[in-house]
């Protein structure tokens, strides 16, 4: 086989094992009056860059919080109306903890409303207070934020949660993948000088401070020379959507290369699991008791590979774990068992992790019931390892 041939098919190894990066952006706006333009991008435009992602080998998932259907109604149950009134007060923290999840993906959309906000005049005395639920919303919004990673938020605590996500997204980050899209039918001279648009659809009512916030906002974002798009209606903004969006992932995901018979609903299923063992890499918290547990699974492993064990259960406490849990002799499946929700994933992908760094030699299939719609069918199961051996089959020759 001559060089160039050689060349072709590291390639097409290459786009086949090579993980294509997920798209998933943060939408950003005030809620009661975009919901129409979020429904309508849900339904018509993000499919479609989905299934343009899909023929990548990769996803396009964005995250969209919808905070408005949130209420801590007292009618509920006692446990759960203290369960929603404690997210509530995480509102801002959590939103930001997204925005950096997402990043450097961010859609933004901006018209006449600026969202809550303090007003000027109010003083923020939060911390004088003894008790969390003496502060008003906004007061414990702000205090939890703070206290959690983004003292920032002091410094301007006067800003609406829309101005809070646009300042972490593209004021304290940098990202070419931002996009901001103004509805408005007014020319930008208005826009600058946050005189008043038409009215919207909701018939909400601004008062002329909001208005001036706005304006400042929209005038900050154009100032910065932020990408901007202004639309008039759903049909506009989605157009403009698809384009920003279809050259994001042209350009994170070129197709450099068409062959035939490239598998990618398999290569999209690896991308999911390995997201997940990311994911949960994430919420992980290294403990005495998970690395016991992680010694019975890698001694485990290695017992069924006809490995030596000595090795591994070298300067570690494993055989006094064992005489208590004494592994089966005869056995290659070993079921790990406990409450819902009590982190048996998270430990398995985090084990997963830990064993593939340690021994790189040994190939490992992970699969997660349960990370996406296909993982507990058995057929598509059966389908997704066959692929990987055959893939690994190619890769060995």
């Amino acid at each position: 086989m001559n060089q160039k041939a050689n060349e072709n098919v590291e390639r097409v190894a290459q786009f086949i094992v090579k993980p294509q990066t997920p798209i998933r952006p943060y939408i950003c706006s005030t809620l009661n009056d975009f919901q129409e333009e979020r429904n309508f991008l849900a339904t018509n435009i993000f499919p479609q860059l989905n299934e343009l992602c899909n023929s990548r080998g990769t996803y396009f998932k964005p995250v969209d919080l919808r905070w408005s259907v949130l209420k801590a109604q007292k009618s509920l149950p006692a446990n759960l109306y203290r369960q929603g009134c404690c997210l509530l007060s995480q509102q801002l923290k959590l939103c930001l903890d997204y925005v950096n999840s997402c990043f450097p993906f961010f859609i933004c959309m901006l018209g006449q409303t600026y969202g809550d906000f303090f007003p000027d005049h109010s003083p923020f005395m939060f911390s004088k207070a003894k008790d969390l639920s003496n502060l008003s919303k906004a007061e414990q919004n702000l205090y939890v934020a703070a206290k959690n990673g983004y003292p920032w938020v002091l410094e301007t605590p006067n800003c609406s949660l829309t101005e809070f996500e646009i300042i972490q997204a593209a004021f304290r980050n940098q990202s070419q993948f931002q996009y901001f899209y103004f509805r408005t039918r007014t020319t930008l001279l208005k826009i600058l000088s946050g005189e008043e648009e038409e009215s919207l659809s909701s018939g909400a009512l601004v008062n002329e401070e909001e208005k001036l916030k706005i304006g400042r906002l929209k005038a900050k974002i154009i100032s910065k020379g932020l990408p901007i798009r202004f639309y008039k209606d759903l049909q506009e903004l989605g157009e403009l959507v698809f384009k920003d969006w279809s050259f994001v992932i042209e350009k994170l995901n070129p197709i450099t290369l068409m062959i035939k018979n490239i598998d990618y609903r398999h290569s999209l299923e690896c991308f999911y699991h390995e997201e997940f063992i990311e994911k949960c890499k994430q919420a992980f918290v290294s403990s005495k008791e998970s690395n016991r547990i992680f010694e019975i699974l890698e001694q485990f492993v290695l017992k069924d590979e006809g490995l030596d064990l000595k090795n591994a259960a070298a300067d570690s406490n494993l055989v006094s774990v064992l005489r208590i849990n004494s592994l089966p002799a005869f056995k290659s499946i070993l079921l790990l068992s406990g409450e819902r929700g009590c982190g048996k994933s998270t430990l398995i992908a985090n084990f997963v992790n830990y064993f593939k760094n340690k021994y790189p030699s040994i190939w490992i299939i992970p699969h997660f019931v349960g990370s996406t719609c296909e993982s507990s069918d058995i057929v598509s199961v059966i389908h997704y390892f066959i692929t990987e051996l055959q893939h690994k089959n190619h890769s060995n020759r």
